[in-house]
């Protein structure tokens, strides 16, 4: 995934503020972006409620998400 990580924070119920706020900490930096948006997503959520099978279900009509995205986060929920 990469620059569409955006698109990704709000299929995530990820805010505005949140994605300004993320661009604005590492505006160079898309890595440090992506992982500070699953950090945001992650923490809110109860123990065992933030699992590869519970991000892909909330990406799951995201058009823009890669196969290769989508093939790691299955390829996750199998182990």
């Amino acid at each position: 995934m990469g620059h569409e990580w955006e698109k990704a924070a709000i299929y995530l119920e990820l805010s505005l503020t949140d994605l300004d706020n993320i661009k604005a900490e590492r505006p160079m930096n898309v890595s440090m972006q992506k992982m500070k948006m699953l950090v945001l997503w992650k923490n809110p959520r109860p123990r065992g409620e933030a699992t590869a099978q519970h991000l892909l279900k909330g990406l799951e009509d995201l058009k823009d998400l890669s196969c290769e995205a989508r093939q790691i986060l299955e390829d996750m929920m199998k182990e």
